[in-house]
Parts: C-alpha cells; sequence; structure tokens
C-alpha cells in the first residue's frame, strides 16, 4: 500500500534569518514581503533538505559556505529544523497518524557534526511513547527492524555526515515513503534563456520521468508526451496559451537527425512557425511554468521563486489559475514580489513574511482582520497600501 503524505508544517531555528520560525504549509502558499525578509531562504531550506533526502548533505552544506555561513548572525544554538507531515493512509496504523522528522546539525572544527536526527510517529508504542523509526543522538543510532519490531542498529555502512534517512534501505516503506516526499521536490526558479539555454535549440527525445525539469532540457519531451498520450491536459496547454497569446494557433514538434525534435509556434495565418530560439523570453517562460504546472507526474513538494518574471499581467492571470489548479493535487510554494499575481489570490493562499528584531515572522492572510478592506480594495491594493504587512 503507498502513501500520499503531506507537510503540515516546518519548525527551523538559526537558518539564516530563519532564526526562529515556524511554516504552516496549505495546498497553495503564496509568499510575499520585502526583499531579505525569508521568502528566498524559506525556498533555500527545502532545497537543502531535498539535497540531504538525496544523500548531498555534505556537498549542499560545502556549496554554501559551509555550516558558519548557514547559522544565524550571532545565534547561539545548532541549525535545527523539524517537519511535521500527515499520511493519508499507513499500513498497521491509525489512519491519519501524524510523523515527526527532526535534524539537528551542528559547528564541529571546520565542519559540522549531526547531533540528532529522527523520525516518529504519532501512535503510541507499547512503551507508552510515540513510534520511532530511527532516532540518532551523539554515540546512538538505532533504526525500527520491521522483522523483529525492535529498534536495531542499522545492517549497512553509515556515512556520519550525511542524514541516515538518506542512507534507509528503500525496501523500509515508511522511511522511504518520508524521504522520497523531501527528495522528490522540484524547484523552479527563472532560467536564463540566453542563445545558450536548452529550452532554445532541439532536444533529444526521451521518455519524460515527471514534469519538465526547472532547466527546461526536456520540455520538448514532456509536450511532445503529453500531446501523445493525455488528451485533457493536452488541451488545457493549449487553451491556456490561446487565452494568453491571442494569435496563437498550435504547437507541433519536428524531428531533426539524432533523435532531436525542436519546438515549433505557430501563429494564425502564418504558413511557417517561430522556433525556440526566435520566441520572447515571456512567452517561453510561461510555456515552461504551463507544461509543469499541468503535468500529472508533480512531485509531492513544488517551489516556485519569482515566477512573474519577464510575464505580462494577464499571463500572471492565468498564472494563477494554474497555480491553483496545481495546488488541488500536490503542495505549492511560491515566493514573489508581483502585486499583479497577488490580485489573483485567496487571502487564505498568501503568506506575510516579516523580519524584525525578533526574528522572521510568517501569517497567512486569512489570519489577518482583511475582510473590511476587501470590500473596497483588491488584495494586491491592500498588500500596496501596507495594511496587511508584509512591506513590497
Amino acid at each position: 500500500m503507498s502513501l500520499d503524505l503531506h507537510i503540515e508544517s516546518v519548525t527551523v531555528a538559526g537558518y539564516r534569518v530563519l532564526e526562529q520560525t515556524t511554516f504552516d504549509l496549505a495546498g497553495l502558499s503564496v509568499l510575499i514581503g520585502a526583499n531579505a525578509s525569508g521568502k528566498s531562504t524559506l525556498l533555500d531550506l527545502f532545497v537543502l533538505l531535498a539535497e540531504a533526502m538525496r544523500g548531498g548533505l555534505s556537498k549542499a552544506i560545502s556549496a554554501r559556505g559551509g555550516i558558519a555561513r548557514l547559522l544565524s548572525q550571532g545565534y547561539a544554538g545548532n541549525l535545527a529544523v523539524r517537519i511535521e507531515s500527515s499520511p493519508v493512509g499507513w499500513p498497521g496504523s491509525t489512519l491519519g497518524s501524524p510523523l515527526s522528522y527532526e535534524l539537528e546539525i551542528a559547528p564541529s572544527g571546520i565542519g559540522y557534526a549531526i547531533t540528532g536526527e529522527s523520525l516518529s510517529q504519532d501512535r503510541q508504542h507499547p512503551s507508552g511513547n510515540p513510534f520511532r523509526f530511527l532516532e540518532r543522538h551523539p554515540g546512538h543510532l538505532k533504526f525500527h527492524d520491521p522483522a523483529t519490531g525492535n529498534l536495531v542498529d542499522p545492517s549497512w555502512p553509515v556515512k556520519h555526515e550525511e542524514a541516515v534517512l538518506a542512507q534507509v534501505p528503500r525496501t523500509y516503506a515508511a522511511p522511504e515513503s518520508f524521504r522520497e516526499l523531501l527528495a522528490s521536490l522540484l524547484h523552479s526558479a527563472p532560467v536564463v534563456l540566453d542563445e545558450r539555454s536548452a529550452l532554445r535549440w532541439p532536444q533529444t527525445l526521451q521518455p519524460p520521468e515527471g514534469a519538465p525539469s526547472a532547466s527546461g532540457s526536456d520540455l520538448v519531451s514532456v509536450l511532445y508526451q503529453m500531446r501523445a498520450g493525455d488528451d485533457d491536459r493536452w488541451e488545457q496547454l493549449t487553451d491556456v496559451l490561446s487565452a494568453g497569446f491571442p494569435r496563437f494557433r498550435k504547437l507541433e514538434f519536428p524531428l531533426s537527425a539524432g533523435g532531436q525534435a525542436a519546438l515549433a509556434w505557430y501563429e494564425k495565418d502564418a504558413a511557417t512557425p517561430l522556433y525556440a530560439n526566435e520566441l520572447s523570453t515571456g512567452t517561453l517562460r510561461f510555456l515552461h511554468l504551463a507544461a509543469i504546472l499541468l503535468s500529472r507526474n508533480l512531485p509531492g513538494l513544488v517551489l516556485f521563486d519569482e515566477p512573474e518574471l519577464s510575464l505580462h499581467p494577464e499571463l500572471l492571470r492565468l498564472l494563477a489559475e494554474l497555480l491553483a489548479q496545481a495546488a488541488d493535487e500536490v503542495q505549492v510554494v511560491v515566493a514573489t514580489h508581483s502585486g499583479a499575481l497577488v490580485r489573483w489570490m485567496k487571502p487564505a493562499q498568501v503568506v506575510v513574511t516579516e523580519r524584525d528584531d525578533e526574528g522572521c515572522h510568517l501569517i497567512r492572510g486569512d489570519k489577518l482582520d482583511l475582510g473590511h478592506w476587501l470590500e473596497n480594495y483588491t488584495l494586491d491594493q491592500v498588500w500596496q497600501l501596507g495594511l496587511m504587512g508584509g512591506k513590497p
């Protein structure tokens, strides 16, 4: 029996500007706030955790300048993260019992040490304590053995600089389901669309593994497969493109040598297409975003950092609709500075981020008293006027 997991909340201590912060997730979370208020840092925290769940924690910390560069300035504690998630169902357990994962990393010499890690479920063990799949602290590392039901030493070589959860045999269903939830996330930042971009040139056709990658290097393969085998999603995509680009007629994928295919954009009354290297930056970016959001194989968590870049306000209305639609199936987190995008959101979908002397604070728009203001203003106007915080 497979699991559908979703993240309820993330509590973090000591990660850059997120000195003491809790973020409650929902289907769609659109982060707004001033520069350096914590939006991109929160996305980066998720990316760091994803890299850790793929066995790359050491590399990820090194790429960010080392543990000392990650710790909040003036913070005396260790970097600590707690994730609460809920399963839709769990073999042999109470339906809906939440899962909790904790990871603590401390400076050690010129490097770091993992000083705490655990994965537990809030159902009672015969001892009366929460059920633990994994527990780790200095000098102690135990894992639940499904064969005996006991906590035992791992039967595999452990890399102590990496998260143990990333090293658990994939046959252990419970830890693997949680690990995969984080490891499979998609993080989309604005793609550089210069003349060397993979989005602008023919691409080798290959069976896509899921949604288009963040780089777009497999976009043609995903679109080609969507047209061939998913009529509903393909029709949605062409309808969205027609709404956003009134002259749009169709997409084609002419084949060339070496198993490659080009992206050809046909407009009304035009006999010849525009190829990807001839399309505007905004057109290509929107096509890439739409293909991601309309994919049937999205991972459980999808992150977008400033997806509004280069997009006309009308395209942002369509993007808002696509984000909300995708959030019916997976969890979507967006960091934005665009009032034109926020305009089409509901208060419950918006998360205000603010930073003061006490740290970074996040609050959903539906927790603010906005009813009176929304009788006379749109949500983006309320934001621009400073009536909901998160100064733009």
